[in-house]
């Protein structure tokens, strides 16, 4: 028999009860949509084939069987691209064969779109098979992109947010950033840098004591930047131009969340992508519309 004083308690938590039910009612929702689509065949299939990408194995009967299935062009010249920037470039008789196959099934306006792709560096040919002298093939290795040692009851490596029945893929630019983090930064993994595409270096910022009276609004701004982060856990702002996926948003957010990260990071970017807003930036407005993408 409850007192008076125990059913007012039970009544005044009934509106966060209903609250915590609602939110496991979209949760749920949210997780079948998610399951539905993850069961899918077509999704598994995807799945596997990026998976034989990313170990450098090779996927050309995949998109040889995927273009005579007429499957969605977008999805097609991902695998593509993804088979010609993971190997470093795609073998001349390979690379001459599937463009054809792509040119007879979806039509000639193929050729602008293969010759944009190639301009922007996400198709390439070379007269070698694949090996390990590729960058992604070093960078895979130096950076520890694959790991297949993930624990879903207690994940503290960010390739946990790519894992499903394989091994879990941390995204480079997150793992750039983890290298960041340690005392050592960026000077632990020079010779993984120097096998990436563009230049690297770290500028170290210093605040002026002195020029800190000249500005009246100077020491509000220093107290509001004090109070953002807690003297245990800085800031961090990771600022990503010309794009980021929601798979390296979710590995920064893990990668924040883990006790040895002593930053809050923040994600600032230009857009968000993904595969098929990426291939699209890479065509004009009359590919677009021929190939009806």
């Amino acid at each position: 028999d409850a007192s008076i004083s125990e059913i007012r308690e039970f009544v005044k938590r009934i509106p966060g009860l209903k609250q915590s039910y609602q939110s496991l009612q979209q949760h749920i929702n949210l997780a079948e949509l998610i399951k539905k689509t993850t069961d899918s065949k077509s999704f598994r299939d995807l799945k596997d084939a990026e998976n034989l990408v990313l170990t450098g194995e090779t996927i050309f009967e995949q998109l040889e069987e995927r273009i005579g299935f007429q499957d969605p062009l977008l999805g097609v010249l991902r695998q593509f691209c993804l088979q010609s920037v993971a190997a470093g470039g795609i073998k001349t008789k390979n690379y001459t064969h599937l463009s054809r196959e792509l040119v007879q099934t979806y039509g000639f306006e193929m050729m602008l779109a293969l010759s944009n792709l190639e301009k922007a560096g996400l198709l390439s040919r070379r007269d070698t098979l694949w090996n390990e002298a590729s960058g992604f093939g070093f960078a895979r290795k130096s950076f520890r992109l694959l790991n297949e040692d993930v624990d879903p009851r207690n994940p503290r490596d960010c390739a946990y947010v790519s894992r499903s029945h394989a091994a879990g893929y941390a995204p480079l630019s997150v793992r750039i950033v983890e290298s960041a983090i340690k005392p050592r930064g960026w000077s632990a993994v020079q010779e993984g840098l120097r096998q990436l595409p563009g230049p690297s270096g770290e500028i170290s910022q210093t605040t002026n004591k002195n020029s800190a009276g000249d500005d009246p609004a100077a020491p509000a701004a220093a107290s509001k930047l004090d109070n953002f982060g807690s003297e245990e856990r800085k800031v961090m702002l990771v600022y990503y131009l010309g794009g980021v996926t929601f798979m390296e948003i979710a590995a920064l957010r893990h990668v924040s969340r883990q006790a040895d990260c002593p930053y809050d990071i923040i994600v600032a970017t230009t857009k968000i992508i993904n595969g098929d807003t990426l291939l699209k930036s890479c065509f004009d407005k009359e590919v677009l519309r021929f190939l009806k993408l």
